[in-house]
Parts: C-alpha cells; structure tokens; sequence
C-alpha cells in the first residue's frame, strides 16, 4: 500500500475510534441520567418557585425566601432562606417522607450556610431527635453536620464550611441503616427512626438550598457522584447496606411459598378449625389427624380450602403451614416441631403446667447432682478394673495422673455445668430486650466464629456470649471424658446437656412470670394511687382529705 494510502488509512481509523468513544461515553452519561429518573417521587430545582419538576406535581410553598445565584453561578437559580421575625424562611413539601410511607428514602441537596458558629435546623419532619432529620450540631468545639437516626442516636458527619456543600440523607427502615454523605466523604450507622404526622420542613437557618432530589430507593454512589459531580472516596466503603431482612416476613414468604406449591394437605393436628369463605370468623367445621385438604385459593392471610364432599372454606396460612403436612412429607417431624413451637407457647395453661413438672426434674438435677456424678466417676474404675483381668491379687501399678485427672473435676464450683442453660436463656432475652431487630438478625444469619458485619454493641454481646458458652461446651468434653471415660463421658455429655435445655427452657418461663407479676404490681400500684387520688370530704368534722378515711376524725 503506497504511502499517502497507509497515512490516509491510519487518519481514518483514529477517527472511528474516536467516534466510538464518544458513542459509547455519551450512551453512559444518557444510561447514567435515565436512572435517575427511577424512583424519583420529586425533584425542587427551586429559585422563584417550589414547582415539583419531577412529574409529580408535588409543588411545595415558601415562607420569606428570596432568590439567587446557584452553584453554578446561574442567577435567580437558587433559594435562599431570609432571618424574619422569630426565625427564618422555610419551604414546606407536602410529602409524607416518614418510614410508614418510604421504608427506603435518599434525599439530595445543595445548601450553603450563612453561619458557620450557631447550631440550626436544615431538614425537619418534628423532633429532631425522634424522626429523619439533618441538622448541625457541636462536637469537640466544631460545628459539624448531623443526620437524625431515631432511637439509634445520630450520625456525625464532617465540619460545616462556607461554600455550597453536597448532602445526601439515605434510609433503611427494614435494615435499619443510616448514611449521610457529605461532599466527597461517606458517614454510616444505624437508624430506626418513628413515623411523625408533620410533613419535610427545609429552613430553620439563615442560608440557601438548591436542587432537592428525593428517591424513593436508595441510590448508588455512582449515582451520587454523578448528582454531586465529583467522586466520592473517603470511607466509600461503608456505604454498602448489610442485608438484616425482616426474618418473620421471609419465614412467612418462605412458608407461603411451600404452601402454594404443595396444595394438597395432610392434618397433623387434632382439630384445625375451618371458618367461613367470606367472613373468616364463623366456625363452620374442623378436621383431625389423617384429614386431607386441598388448597383452592391464597389470598393475602387466608387460603381457600376445599375439603370433606367438595365443600370450602377458609383457613389461615400460619395454621396451615403449622398443622398440616404434605403428602410426601413425614408427619413425625412436623409434630415434633408443633410440640415443640407448643412448649414456648406462654399462653397455654398446659404449658406452665409441663413446665412445673421440668422444674421438679430440674431440682432433683441439683439435689444428687454429686451422687450422679460420683456414680460416673465409679463406672471408670469398675471399667479399668475389669480391663486388668479383675484379679484381687493383681500388682497395683502407680500411674502418674495427667493434667487433665488432676485438674477435672473442678472442685471449686462443682455444678458449674448445670448453669448453661440458664446463660443462654439470659443472654437471648438480654439481647433482645436490647435490640430485637439486631438480635433476631444476629441469631438467624449473624452467628460466625470470626466475627463479620458486627456493627451494633449487641452483636458484639452475643457474639462473646458464644464464644463463652462454646469454651464451656469444650470443658464440658473435657471434664467428662476425664472422670467417666470414654462411653461414661458420653452419656455424661448428652445427659447435662438434656439438664442445660430444661435449664434453659425453666429459665425463659421464670423470666416471663417475673414481667407477669412486675406488671400486675404496676397495675395494682397504679390503681391504688387512682384510689387515694380522689379528694373527700369529712361529713363530720368537714376536713378535706385524700384516702378511706378522715385522719382528723378517723
């Protein structure tokens, strides 16, 4: 190929390849800007006007506000909120951005503060404290920026400076996550914030905002990047949400799931009550162990069942998953599984009664524990014994005693291992008490060895409450093969642990009646102090006093 040919060639080339790159780059930005149109409930690019231009027409309304130039510099672009009388401007949106409406919420904006020493209000939805919210607040003598999280406290984010500044609010009511992302720097930790009657309120300061966004999903950093025009790289990795899931409403899912794909069931139960199609509350008939019925209909609690002669009615999903079985599915386990849902039932009288008669065991547990342990101990020698021929005349060798012989069986707290249970008990209900959400997250999916996603103080409660009770286990091991041997130890082992799970289960019932009688206390309490509150008067000597009786005249 002659020269001009190959120079002609290699000019052509670099252009297409130009041109594809501008192709596929402006194919990304267009990419970029359609998604984040999904999810948009409103957008304010504000100025003159709170017009919603996001399609919505969710328009908002000012109280004395003047406009100006925005980011950009574009003049009349902006908002900015003026000192009046009592406090300042504000811009009211008629959204109900609670966690009842949005359990997933970001909202972005510009905002540039006048003052940079008082603490003020930037986003309200009522008490800061309680509800999502943006505010700025003092630390170590800085005025820093601060996002709401609701019983979960608060995020701290970094220092307020002059300038417009990028914000980004982002929830998680399900998971119960915060983040605030301020400029390029990311902030993250827990929220779960309540659900308030007041509708967004920005303003409370002297300063501006400019083009508010609110999503109904939480939007990805590159998306932020691209709303904020830089990159966001400090912490960047804590933006990322764990997945904690609502466990009750998977099991449920999960259960409906199983419930739609197996239709045709088998009662396990000795009576399931089938109510009316239509009402769900009257009880037209039951079934028993061995009936079968076939699942018509699923709708949202209830399932239309069809069972003896073609008849119909209406059973709830919970019951049907709990009581019946399928076909192919053996009836042993799913009782066993009911006896033992049945067990942690503190609303049936038969219940505390079965429980009554695990205490009696449990104290019999306690009262010859060192009888029972001596007779373990006695079936070793009675096996060594045997394994030297059993012989009277035998020689007695003198064996040196391990460190194992010489340590177990503990001697200073000698029942230490009937008290697992009772550890465990206590640990569960602590936690939950605590923090139910992060708790039923950290039992169901949390538990690890190597400790992973731990970022709430019960985590961390539970997790060196297992790593307590796992070294108690290995003890448990250690101890019973020790003193009993091998086959002994065994049966050792499986029998405390049998004790430790009536421990345990004495120890959730005890605990119950404990808030049973606290709050039959309180109620007395409060009913008595509702007595003695009412004032009389004394027909004889007219005093008037408070209580049963005149303490001037009896």
């Amino acid at each position: 190929m002659p020269i001009g040919d190959q120079n002609l060639y290699s000019m052509m080339k670099s252009i297409v390849s130009f041109l594809c790159i501008l192709l596929i780059s402006l194919g990304a930005v267009k990419s970029q800007s359609d998604s984040l149109q999904i999810g948009l409930v409103a957008n304010y690019p504000l100025g003159s006007d709170a017009r919603d231009v996001g399609g919505k027409n969710h328009n908002g309304s000012f109280v004395a506000v003047a406009s100006m130039a925005n980011r950009f510099g574009e003049a009349r672009k902006a908002t900015h909120f003026e000192a009046k009388k009592g406090g300042y401007g504000s811009l009211t949106i008629p959204l109900d951005l609670n966690p009842s409406e949005y359990t997933e919420l970001t909202i972005t904006f510009w905002v540039k503060p006048d003052q940079l020493s008082s603490v003020s209000d930037i986003l309200t939805m009522g008490d800061k404290k309680l509800y999502r919210s943006l505010s700025t607040t003092r630390e170590d003598d800085n005025l820093v920026w601060r996002l709401g999280c609701g019983k979960k406290g608060e995020i701290l984010g970094s220092r307020v400076t002059a300038g417009w500044t990028f914000i980004a609010m982002v929830y998680d009511q399900t998971n119960e996550a915060a983040r605030l992302v301020v400029n390029n720097s990311v902030f993250a930790g827990r929220a779960s914030v309540k659900s308030s009657r007041q509708k967004a309120v920005f303003g409370g300061f002297q300063g501006a905002v400019d083009d508010i966004r609110i999503y109904k999903r939480i939007l990805s950093l590159v998306e932020l990047e691209a709303l904020s025009g830089a990159l966001i790289d400090q912490d960047a990795d804590e933006y990322a949400i764990i997945l904690r899931g609502d466990f009750k409403k998977e099991k449920a899912l999960a259960e409906r799931v199983e419930l739609d794909s197996l239709r045709t069931r088998i009662v396990v139960t000795e009576e399931l009550s089938i109510y009316d199609p239509e009402t769900k509350k009257s009880k037209i008939d039951f079934l028993t162990n061995g009936d079968t019925i076939r699942i018509v209909e699923m709708r949202d609690d209830w399932a239309i069942v069809e069972f003896k002669d073609a008849r119909r009615g209406s059973v709830s999903f919970g019951n049907l998953y709990d009581y019946t079985r399928a076909e192919n599915e053996s009836g042993i386990a799913r009782r066993i599984s009911n006896t033992l849902s049945d067990l942690f039932n503190f609303t049936k009288l038969r219940s505390w009664i079965f429980v009554g008669f695990l205490l009696v065991l449990l104290f019999l547990a306690f009262k010859f524990y060192y009888k029972i342990d001596d007779f373990f101990m006695r079936m070793k020698k009675d096996n060594t014994a045997q394994a030297s021929g059993g012989k009277a005349d035998a020689t007695v060798i003198e064996h040196k005693p391990s460190v194992l012989a010489r340590l177990f069986p503990l001697n200073r707290f000698r029942k230490w291992p009937l008290y697992m249970g009772a550890i465990i008990a206590t640990l569960v209900l602590g936690s939950v008490l605590l923090d139910q959400h992060e708790a039923e997250w950290f039992l169901n999916k949390g538990i690890s060895i190597f400790p992973k996603n731990y970022d709430a103080t019960v985590h961390w409660i539970l997790w060196g409450g297992m790593v307590f009770i796992l070294l108690m286990l290995i003890t448990l091991l250690l101890e019973s093969f020790t003193i009993a041997g091998p086959v002994w130890g065994a049966v050792r082992v499986v029998y405390l642990l049998l004790v430790n799970l009536i421990m345990m289960i004495v120890t959730f019932y005890l605990f119950i009646l404990v808030l049973i009688i606290l709050a039959v206390m309180f109620g007395l309490f409060l009913l008595s102090a509702a007595g003695t509150g009412n004032k009389y008067r004394c027909t004889r000597c007219g005093r008037v006093f408070y209580g049963s009786s005149c303490p001037n005249c009896g």
